[in-house]
């Protein structure tokens, strides 16, 4: 729904549909105070509410709507006539000699009476939208997704409306998290859950090395003593049960090494350190494993398709494949990049 057909017939819209279609006009995160029936001064705000003042029946929400104006975003602010809702007029609250003493002034045209009635009605009508608006999900949901199209510097959580709060709490997490909500459901986390996800989300060849060992230090206080003056027992000397030699021990059980290898075609440059990529791969695997399993990613290509390295302003990757290729047989050298 466009704003001029709103404009040129706005019998054949809804009250909300309208004030919704104007208000998208402010996409942006400074302009969201703009808003009927919040903090900002009515000048500011995109839509003024006057009440229709007759004695007949209402035939529709809105009576008319005329353009007042635009800023300097080129956003369109107009007056809206409603007819469902007022102080006075067809829908009114108060007495009937009210409106009768209104149309008697208009006859001779004081406006002086309705003005002074509609700065409330104008308030009352922005509360009533915001109300609505309060309770319909899909509305908060498409308003929160149109300022972060927009380029909102908040985090996602504070972009995100209550109700899909409530959902990724329930189901423990947002977007990856709800997509492979079954893998991430299961309680026990195994090799094959990982690969399966690791495989559809990065469209490259993933293959899992489990019990990759790894050297744990111990602290002083972790290490074993024997018995002397300050600790005759000495400190972890039982032999068989907690005695180790060493500050250190060979953990088998805490690390697993991760293989990834891109299909031909795909842009390696999305899997190396720093890329969007990268990291959410990165979160991906430490939301399906936690803190307890260390991980090593490994990425396996040919040379050719590693960055380059040239002398320009632009930044060499030192340490992410860049190398020197003398000859053009090197090109399809295997290549092992380390992103963890």
């Amino acid at each position: 729904m466009s704003i001029d057909a709103l404009i040129k017939d706005p019998s054949a819209f809804d009250f909300y549909q309208a004030v919704y279609t104007l208000q998208r006009q402010l996409a942006g995160e400074k302009q969201q105070f703009r808003k009927v029936g919040f903090d900002s001064l009515p000048k500011h705000e995109l839509i003024r509410f006057k009440s229709e003042q007759h004695l007949g029946f209402p035939g529709q929400a809105i009576a008319a709507i005329k353009q007042a104006g635009t800023d300097e975003q080129d956003n369109i602010s107009v007056d809206m006539l409603v007819s469902f809702m007022g102080l006075t007029g067809p829908s009114g609250i108060l007495p009937r000699h009210y409106s009768e003493l209104i149309l008697q002034r208009l006859k001779f045209k004081d406006t002086g009476m309705r003005d002074f009635y509609d700065v409330f009605n104008h308030r009352l009508i922005s509360l009533f939208y915001r109300a609505w608006e309060k309770y319909r999900f899909a509305i908060n949901f498409q308003n929160a997704n149109c300022q972060r199209e927009n380029g909102s510097k908040n985090n996602d959580k504070s972009q995100s409306d209550p109700f899909s709060q409530v959902l990724a709490r329930l189901s423990g997490g947002e977007g990856v998290n709800q997509y492979y909500a079954g893998l991430f459901s299961k309680k026990i986390r195994s090799s094959d859950g990982l690969q399966q996800i690791l495989s559809e989300f990065t469209r490259a060849k993933v293959r899992i090395e489990q019990f990759q060992g790894k050297w744990q230090y111990l602290p002083g206080s972790e290490q074993t003593r024997l018995g002397s003056r300050q600790q005759p027992e000495g400190q972890y000397a039982r032999l068989g049960l907690d005695a180790s030699i060493g500050s250190r021990v060979w953990d088998i059980n805490s690390s697993i090494a991760i293989h990834l290898t891109p299909e031909a075609g795909q842009a390696v440059k999305d899997f190396l350190p720093g890329e969007s990529s990268a990291e959410l791969v990165k979160q991906v695997i430490k939301r399906y494993l936690g803190n307890a399993v260390k991980v090593k990613i490994l990425l396996h290509i040919k040379q050719r398709d590693v960055p380059p390295v040239q002398l320009s302003g632009a930044g060499v990757p030192l340490g992410m494949g860049c190398g020197l290729l003398s000859r053009a047989e090197k090109e399809n050298k295997p290549c092992t990049l380390s992103l963890s």
